[in-house]
């Protein structure tokens, strides 16, 4: 559940945002990243940050910082020891050094709900902003959490942008790349998906999306619910998917089959099933699970037949288990692993 941040923790907050913190304090921010609300609302302040330069010119950020410096005296100073050092508590104070921490202090504005009065003649403006999450290539999986309690987890290489309030009874967002969605129930208010050509439009279920740039088409599997796959250009082109099937939109053809692959959203899971499964794509499927590059270094081998089952297991384990099994070589060279014969 999520908890609103205590006075530290914004302090922390702005003295990162305005570039002020040290080694210890950015990995007390990290570990404060780990959990998933945590990771949504810095990419909200994030988002804010990078908005109020283009908005200083609507409200007194001197002014602004006076109220907060005030707050903070007033409140006390913050105790920070640094971590595994024997020296005495370091009590840190906020001064108005300079334009970044004046702006780090009107996000603490907006944020705090003590403020929202002061900033409501822009908080409007904010609220209307749109947050983008990117995940870079090779990028381990980031987990949203969106304004209506649905959760979105991000694959590497990958780009969503979603409203700060969803609004006008539908919850829309835009996705490029791929992403599994845990959508909350609402049969009022749908959710849809913008996604290179195509929308997807929910209620309540949960479903991948593969929307890889100049992939040339969108494929969704339904894990749980139903789904309605449509294009975008032509929405009567559509198709409803039921738990279990994969929608494909190719071009101007939408269409549906039953799920055979129990690898599809092993990205996510890590669950991964091979069946007189071709090396070639099981080593397709490791390198998206694992974000690490796999190659084959010598011709012919690319067909060889792999069978297993794996749960989680380490990358070092599986890669193991199928060169005994198949007369095969690992090395590694500069961050990647090549399979060859022996």
């Amino acid at each position: 559940m999520f908890r609103e941040p205590d006075k530290n923790t914004w302090i922390l907050l702005a003295r990162h945002f305005a570039g002020e913190t040290m080694a210890e304090e950015e990995t007390e921010i990290s570990e404060w990243l780990r959990e998933p609300d945590h990771y949504t609302l810095y990419n909200q302040i994030k988002s804010d940050w990078n908005m109020l330069e283009n908005m200083k010119t609507q409200f007194n950020t001197e002014q602004a910082w006076t109220k907060i410096h005030k707050r903070i005296t007033q409140e006390g100073q913050v105790d920070r020891t640094v971590s595994g050092s024997s020296q005495q508590p370091v009590l840190w104070k906020l001064r108005p050094s300079g334009t970044l921490i004046r702006i780090a202090a009107s996000v603490l504005i907006i944020l705090t709900a003590g403020f929202v009065l002061y900033m409501a003649g822009i908080f409007p403006v904010m609220k209307s902003g749109n947050i983008d999450v990117v995940t870079l290539a090779n990028e381990e999986i980031k987990t949203v959490l969106l304004p209506d309690g649905s959760q979105v987890f991000l694959n590497s290489g990958t780009t969503l942008t979603y409203p700060r309030l969803f609004k006008n009874e539908t919850r829309e967002v835009s996705l490029q790349g791929e992403a599994f969605f845990d959508v909350a129930a609402d049969a009022s208010d749908p959710f849809v998906i913008r996604a290179d050509g195509a929308l997807v439009k929910a209620v309540g279920t949960s479903f991948n999306v593969y929307a890889r740039e100049n992939e040339q088409h969108v494929d969704v599997f339904v894990e749980s619910g139903r789904v309605e796959l449509i294009e975008a250009d032509n929405t009567d082109n559509h198709i409803m998917l039921e738990s279990g099937y994969i929608g494909t939109l190719t071009q101007n053809e939408v269409n549906s089959r039953k799920s055979g692959d129990k690898n599809c959203i092993a990205w996510k899971t890590k669950q991964m099933v091979f069946y007189n499964t071709p090396l070639s794509e099981v080593l397709k499927i490791l390198s998206d699970v694992y974000k690490v590059e796999i190659n084959i270094r010598e011709a012919g081998i690319d067909t060889t037949q792999i069978i297993g089952e794996y749960n989680n297991d380490p990358l070092d384990h599986i890669l193991k288990v199928i060169c005994t099994q198949n007369n095969l070589k690992i090395e590694k060279s500069d961050n990647k692993i090549y399979l060859s014969r022996i």
